[in-house]
């Protein structure tokens, strides 16, 4: 890893915390820096303290085969923000699927799936693309 200047929008931890995060103790913290090639920096507010940078300590657990949790406001927004889509997508999936069971059902009654318009339609989309596709002109 090479060194990283001062940044104020980066995030540090102290060695303390960063040993903390990864679950070791300062033996083994010393060890992974020193292999890592990572020199702790001293804290522009207490020169006593030094720290590392989040990015250091991800590379670090990365390397060793950690998880290391970062809490962030605005990670845990962008998250919550696509499972919202991905939950969105699941549904529009499932209901999909429950066409394609109901449509290619050889009796033409649908196996505890409600007829849905917007499902049926969709799944005409894709039989024509596909048929395009495989089908150039």
């Amino acid at each position: 890893m090479r060194p990283t200047r001062y940044n104020e929008s980066m995030k540090y931890y102290t060695l303390a915390r960063a040993k903390e995060k990864l679950g070791i103790n300062d033996t083994t913290l010393y060890r992974w820096l020193r292999a890592a090639k990572v020199k702790p920096r001293h804290d522009p507010g207490d020169w006593r303290r030094r720290r590392i940078s989040e990015a250091q300590l991800i590379e670090l657990a990365r390397k060793h085969h950690r998880l290391v949790v970062i809490q962030d406001k605005e990670r845990l927004d962008d998250l919550e923000a696509r499972i919202s889509v991905l939950e969105q997508e699941v549904l529009s999936l499932s209901k999909t699927t429950q066409a394609i069971t109901a449509f290619s059902d050889p009796l033409g009654e649908p196996e505890d799936a409600a007829y849905d318009p917007f499902a049926f339609e969709h799944i005409n989309q894709i039989l024509s693309q596909m048929h395009h596709n495989t089908h150039p002109r």
